[in-house]
């Protein structure tokens, strides 16, 4: 009774929001919500999947790291090196330099063929020269400070090597 008091176009337009506007608000904003959660659930799902992938290509770059590691280690360069105790000695005869030479080519290309590898030492124990990739053959004295490197080498745990 109270409603036959209102005009007609107010009537229409109060039927109209009770009927559209509200349902169509409860609707939009459950549809809303509904797709926030499933644009996290599926966002959270690719940054894993990107993160796994990530770690696969990290752990095979690795891998290939280990690989030509073992392969230059394994190399004769490195037998041949082993008798040579001192810089004098490694300059002293020109197939003590050319097999200090090859090593450091087979060091550089490490280094090339590897994007994870800013740089390759070779640093006998008992020697007083070493051999990196990005400052060539030299004294251990000339090279700067090593304290990082002995520091690094105590902190090694299980199967080491340097």
């Amino acid at each position: 009774m109270l409603f036959k008091k209102f005009p007609i176009f107010v009537q229409l337009i109060s039927m109209l929001f009770i009927t559209m506007i509200i349902p169509t608000t409860l609707l939009i904003f459950y549809s809303t919500n509904s797709l926030m959660k499933y644009s996290e659930e599926e966002i959270a799902e690719s940054v894993t999947a990107q993160l796994k992938s990530n770690i696969n290509l990290n752990e095979t770059e690795i891998f290939n790291i280990i690989q030509d590691i073992i392969m230059l280690v394994e190399s004769n360069d490195i037998k041949a090196l082993k008798d040579i105790n001192s810089y004098e000695e490694l300059n002293s005869d020109y197939e003590h330099i050319e097999v200090g030479l090859d090593l450091l080519d087979r060091m550089k290309s490490l280094q090339e063929n590897n994007r994870m590898v800013e740089s390759v030492m070779f640093i006998p124990d008992q020697c007083d020269y070493l051999i990196s990739s990005s400052q060539s053959i030299m004294r251990k004295n000339q090279y700067g400070d090593l304290k990082w490197f002995n520091k690094a080498c105590e902190q090694m745990q299980g199967v080491s090597g340097y």
